[in-house]
């Protein structure tokens, strides 16, 4: 998940020293205190946000999985298990015909007992899977897999180190010219 991403390995040192750059350049230019402090926890926020909603899910390709929505009765399946331990970036529930009957990844029982026209209050499991498996019901997720953690966390330090270096030459550049 984003939150676990953000807690292990070499990205909270690349957040770091991020933030500590991006606090001495915003000192540089502001020369007052606290409207750098609020200007540097502001400007963090938005980066490390911005990086983690729009670039990182694009830093590298996703798989996209499917499988059977509903299998109480059988093994799960491989592509399941795939997805339950990597970064779900979307999933949808989709019947036979391609139709989406949820874009959250999970369709709720009532929904499926109409359609097949059981009780909610009384069907079974095996129902519901027999229910889901003549409807031709999948889930359908895009997915990083947890065996691309290493890299994806590579691209992110490297990203943020460059970001972190680029603010620590501008606030070399910055002191220099008003000193000079």
């Amino acid at each position: 998940s984003p939150d676990a991403f953000a807690q292990r390995g070499l990205v909270p040192l690349a957040y770091a020293a991020f933030a500590f750059a991006l606090g001495v350049a915003a000192g540089a230019v502001i020369h007052r205190t606290l409207p750098a402090m609020a200007a540097a926890l502001g400007g963090f926020a938005l980066v490390r946000l911005g990086v983690q909603g729009w670039v990182r899910p694009r830093l590298l390709s996703p798989l996209e999985l499917s499988y059977p929505t509903y299998t109480f009765y059988g093994d799960e399946p491989a592509s399941r298990m795939a997805a339950d331990n990597g970064w779900v970036l979307s999933a949808r529930t989709l019947d036979d015909a391609g139709h989406v009957l949820s874009s959250g990844g999970t369709v709720r029982d009532d929904v499926v007992a109409r359609l097949c026209g059981l009780d909610v209050g009384t069907m079974t499991k095996a129902q519901m899977d027999a229910c889901g498996e003549r409807l031709g019901l999948h889930d359908v997720v895009r997915v990083v897999p947890s065996a691309r953690f290493w890299v994806l966390q590579a691209w992110a330090t490297a990203l943020f180190l460059g970001l972190a270096l680029a603010l620590v030459g501008f606030t070399f550049w910055r002191v220099r010219r008003r000193i000079g």
